[in-house]
């Protein structure tokens, strides 16, 4: 864009020197308003300083921001509130113990990362009628080509996990806890197949044992097969968050939380 002073107003220097930095500003004033997904003109917080400062971090501030928006267009009420209640928590939670730029960048990467998921709609904690349970998360560790889940599940005294890397299949294992690290199982064909360590105190050794889980809208179905019987088996629903933040009405636009 190129400033001519008009004629009339060339015998006058200031007022040309002043429309001429109008119009570089008015130039400016659409990167500066798009560098990020508020107001960098005004930050009023030491993050958004930092994140203003940053163009790598404004730029993955604003893609968060659209990635957030978009996605949720999508979702169920019931993974909606899943959703949001994570991508709340992470806005509330970024860049709060101050490890650095380095590390913030990161986490903004990973949560961009999790909202641009192809498996997003089915994680959540899911419950059978009698209460038992299953916790369903993305790994974000495993490749692209093949993205995976990990799943959790527990009913009573007994409780059983994907097998751990390292230990045979359908091996019964000693009760190390649910906090257990886990490997990823990759999804195919719209459901999860799961060969389950158990821990706790089974009453025979499960011999041949395997879950497939298959997802639909906000429900889960999980059929055994082999030896493991139906103790796991039935119909799952996607339950509300666990600690959920105060409730809003859901947009009827596509609007990420303040």
């Amino acid at each position: 864009m190129r400033y001519a002073c008009p004629p009339r107003l060339r015998l006058i220097p200031r007022i040309c020197l002043r429309g001429l930095a109008a119009a570089w500003f008015a130039l400016l004033l659409p990167s500066l308003a798009a560098a990020a997904s508020f107001d960098c003109t005004h930050p009023t917080t030491k993050l958004y300083r930092a994140i203003c400062a940053d163009p790598e971090l404004s730029q993955l501030d604003l893609q968060v921001w659209n990635a957030y928006g978009e996605r949720i267009k999508a979702l169920t009420p019931a993974q909606y509130e899943q959703v949001r209640d994570r991508h709340i928590t992470w806005r509330r939670q970024r860049g709060r113990f101050e490890r650095g730029m380095v590390q913030l960048t990161e986490d903004y990467r990973r949560h961009l990362a999790w909202l641009q998921h192809p498996l997003l709609p089915l994680e959540g904690r899911y419950a059978r009628a009698d209460g038992a349970e299953l916790d369903v998360e993305i790994d974000l560790q495993a490749p692209a080509e093949a993205p995976a889940l990990i799943a959790i599940g527990r009913l009573g005294k007994l409780q059983w996990l994907p097998a751990q890397p390292g230990l045979p299949p359908n091996s019964l294992r000693p009760d190390l806890g649910a906090a257990a690290p886990q490997p990823s199982t990759p999804l195919r064909d719209g459901v999860l197949r799961v060969v389950p360590g158990f821990v706790g105190l089974p009453k025979q050794p499960i011999r041949d044992c395997a879950f497939a889980l298959r997802w639909l809208d906000d429900s889960l179905r999980l059929e055994s097969t082999g030896d493991c019987g139906a103790d796991f088996a039935g119909d799952y629903a996607l339950q509300a968050p666990a600690h959920p933040w105060p409730r809003l009405p859901r947009p009827a636009a596509a609007t990420p939380p303040p």
